[in-house]
């Protein structure tokens, strides 16, 4: 393992992650795999792919909408570029979590013209809604933690800091004040995982504060000296 500082993907992470891939053959003839990310080719590929399963279970019989989060554009192009192949029968909403509309336009687009999509652009394909990132990438406040734990208790489902919960949120009010941006009420979430950012300590004061859920089923009980009722003993 190893840790390295927080730095920008193409001008800092991909030269290292090259660097050591070259030394670790140089100096021991060991090779390092290494896994594409969303916004390449390959990346792109396995989302088409993705697709293909998506509609074996179903999907295009049981859901008019598809929301996900977007962070590099690879994924919602993947699932873009399959929908579109396949009669464009969803509509696919991305919420962003890093950077803003115009960077995914120009990605996205730019991945549409290398796979020979000719005429073909990111608005015809694609929602991309760029107002729930919040303070900014893997950044939360305290309401949108609460979200998270309250969803957690309520039904089971784990989202993440940096990238679901803020796409969930984003789905949310989307659904409660402008539910015309969807093609109708069968609404489906890609969880793309991300539950490592839950590992950094960000959740740790709203689960040590008392936080209790809406949910009258779930309780967390902190301090053993008190009532796990909430009576005073």
């Amino acid at each position: 393992m190893y840790l390295v500082p927080c730095e920008p993907f193409k001008g800092g992470l991909l030269p290292r992650i090259d660097k050591l891939i070259n030394r670790l053959w140089e100096a021991k003839q060991e090779r390092a795999l290494y896994l594409t990310p969303a916004a390449s080719p390959l990346g792109t590929f396995g989302y088409i792919e993705l697709f293909h399963e998506m509609i074996n279970q179903g999907v295009l019989e049981n859901y008019t909408d598809v929301v996900l989060a977007v962070a590099t554009g690879g994924t919602i192009a993947g699932l873009s570029i399959a929908n579109f192949l396949t009669g464009s029968r969803l509509k696919i909403h991305g919420m962003c979590v890093l950077d803003s509309f115009d960077y995914f336009h120009c990605c996205i687009n730019e991945l549409l013209q290398k796979y020979g999509f000719e005429g073909l652009v990111m608005e015809d394909i694609c929602d991309v809604m760029q107002d729930y990132k919040g303070m900014g990438f893997a950044k939360s406040t305290d309401e949108e933690l609460e979200l998270l734990l309250n969803i957690a208790q309520s039904t089971g489902v784990i989202l993440d800091p940096a990238y679901t919960l803020k796409a969930v949120r984003g789905m949310l009010e989307e659904m409660e004040f402008n539910p015309s941006r969807f093609k109708g009420k069968r609404v489906l979430f890609l969880h793309t995982g991300g539950i490592f950012s839950l590992l950094d300590g960000k959740i740790n004061d709203a689960m040590l504060q008392g936080h209790t859920s809406k949910c009258k089923e779930f309780k967390i009980w902190t301090d053993a000296a008190s009532d796990p009722l909430g009576k005073p003993i």
